[in-house]
């Protein structure tokens, strides 16, 4: 939709606002801001095919798929690729002679150049390194009990969310059900070593439940989880605040999924209280992930009738992704549109027509610049790309170094990681696609 389609539409809805027509004025907001800059989308990947903008009411569970992404963009591309395939190559040479010492760091840097080629949308080539990555694992666990389960558990979540990509998701179940079995045995061996682990296994063994409509039984992993990294954060403060507001913002996906709305809201503001803390330590980091939570969030609230704490949270959502957007505007113009239509549905539930309608038709014409104008308009929106989703992966592991090998995020499924030396970590990392459709 071109900005002139744009405002001739506007136009026409705004009179059609005037006699009361709320519902397709709704309707009209929530696809004309992410249409409306349609031919300014720009991605480092190829766009997913057949996506369409999707209804203000999705907000909540788009919402809650992969909190916590950092401000900085993707880690690999095409240089990232070449520098994994020759280290694989390497391995593979050196592994021929002395197989004992190099088949693990095989192992992992298959893992890593899955990772890359997943990045890159590569994902049947993803799917292929994850595979001999499992391979190479079993038969070095088989061979060796007792050295090699965690990464044989490491390498099956990469697996998973490689089968999770092609829409294979009972098999991408399968193999994050062994991982969270290994975990399981490992955590009871050692708590203090794995409990972290299994906790954020729990979190992606909720989230492929939930992909072959097991919605219920994922609420009661998610919630196990959660008492989890809450303990964990006890013997540990501060440490796993990040892994507890991604495993609260789940719950509240699925709660709200299962029409439990009061419980999701609780839920929510749990973890926004968290992002708070987290973004006044590392704003560069979790600005993103709060300003998401008080979308979601402010959608409850309306939802619940909480109108002027609905406002409040979403006009604060507003503030920080307009700041975000002028930053980098290819990575952060979809969340902004998300929350501006939300912010129109708030003020109009107010009864604050002109407002509402002010503050969207200002959206596509504004220079980058934060602020408020006359009538509450929002100053600073660059031209909107579609809202395709507003996923990013969680920064879900500890915080303060803990060694963990969850690599909460990809999405929906938080799969461990591995550093350039092919040690199991638990950092997070960035993806800007949206990883999971919603039935």
């Amino acid at each position: 939709m071109s900005r002139r389609m744009f405002e001739v539409e506007m136009s026409r809805f705004r009179r059609m606002a005037a006699k009361g027509a709320r519902g397709v004025l709704l309707a009209a907001v929530a696809v004309g801001l992410a249409g409306c800059a349609t031919s300014m989308r720009q991605r480092s990947h190829a766009p997913r095919a057949g996506w369409e903008p999707e209804p203000v009411e999705r907000v909540v569970e788009r919402g809650h798929e992969a909190p916590g992404c950092p401000v900085a963009g993707p880690r690999h591309g095409d240089g990232g690729l070449a520098a994994v395939e020759q280290q694989v190559a390497r391995y593979r040479r050196m592994a021929a002679d002395d197989p004992r010492e190099y088949w693990p760091r095989l192992g992992r840097a298959l893992r890593a150049y899955s990772d890359c080629l997943d990045d890159l949308e590569r994902r049947d080539e993803a799917l292929a390194a994850a595979e001999q990555s499992v391979d190479i694992f079993r038969k070095l666990s088989a061979a060796r009990p007792g050295l090699f389960e965690a990464d044989l558990a490491v390498s099956l979540h990469f697996l998973g969310w490689a089968q999770h990509r092609l829409a294979r998701h009972a098999d991408a179940l399968a193999s994050i059900e062994q991982a969270t079995e290994i975990f399981q045995h490992l955590t009871s061996a050692s708590p203090r070593e794995h409990a972290f682990h299994l906790a954020n296994s729990l979190v992606s063994l909720s989230l492929a439940l939930r992909e072959v409509g097991r919605t219920e039984e994922a609420l009661e992993v998610v919630v196990r989880s959660e008492a989890m990294y809450r303990k964990l954060d006890e013997a540990s403060p501060g440490t796993f605040e990040a892994g507890l507001a991604y495993t609260l913002r789940i719950e509240t996906q699925l709660l709200k999924r299962l029409g439990r709305r009061e419980e999701a809201l609780v839920c929510v503001e749990q973890a926004t209280g968290l992002l708070r803390r987290l973004a006044s330590r590392r704003p560069e980091a979790f600005a993103p992930d709060l300003a998401q939570s008080l979308t979601v969030m402010s959608v409850l609230q309306m939802e619940l009738g909480l109108k002027r704490h609905a406002l409040m949270a979403i006009d604060r959502a507003v503030e920080l992704r307009v700041e975000l957007a002028r930053r980098r505007p290819e990575r952060f113009e979809p969340d902004l549109a998300q929350s501006l239509a939300v912010r129109f549905n708030a003020l109009y539930d107010l009864g604050r027509t002109a407002e509402a309608l002010a503050s969207v038709e200002g959206s596509p014409r504004a220079p980058p610049t934060a602020g408020q104008g006359k009538a509450g308009a929002v100053r600073g929106t660059p031209g909107l790309r579609p809202a395709q989703s507003l996923h990013c992966p969680v920064q879900a592991g500890p915080q303060k170094g803990s060694a963990g090998v969850g690599r909460a995020g990809r999405g929906a499924l938080p799969a461990p990681g591995q550093d350039e030396a092919g040690e199991v970590r638990g950092e997070a990392r960035s993806d800007p696609e949206a990883p999971l459709p919603h039935p």
